[in-house]
């Protein structure tokens, strides 16, 4: 006659067998991503998943030119606005909106390669009326 011992460690392995199939039935299902949103290493498609990020698909009339960044305050506000040859349209409770005359995901790529001690800068998708 078996004990419970003997079982314990039988109910953990179907419990475990269970799980793994629970998830990976819920990765078939559920974890698969749009096509063109990421890069594909059977397609080689990996800068359309980096252009996408960073809004390559949008048309030139609709390319935003405004920029937000946090800022401890007005002066350094400013000082991102120089260093992407634009203007502060807005600073309130520490984020500053800037207006740019290049599109804002040039100064997103720009910030990311920046030697400058700034704050890193993000495509404003709400564009101001300002």
């Amino acid at each position: 006659m078996k004990t419970k011992k003997n079982r314990i460690p039988i109910i953990i392995l179907c419990c475990l067998v269970a799980a793994l199939a629970i998830g990976v039935g819920g990765f078939m299902l559920f974890g698969r991503q749009p096509e063109g949103n990421f890069a594909d290493a059977s397609t080689g498609s990996a800068s359309q998943g980096a252009e996408s990020a960073v809004g390559a698909s949008v048309t030139p009339a609709e390319e935003s030119h405004e920029i937000f960044c946090e800022a401890k305050d007005e002066a350094e506000a400013q000082r991102v606005a120089e260093f992407y040859g634009g203007e502060v349209i807005s600073f309130s409770e520490g984020i500053a909106i800037i207006r740019t005359e290049q599109p804002a995901r040039e100064a997103v790529e720009k910030s990311i390669y920046a030697d400058e001690d700034l704050p890193p800068v993000y495509v404003n998708q709400q564009v101001s009326g300002y």
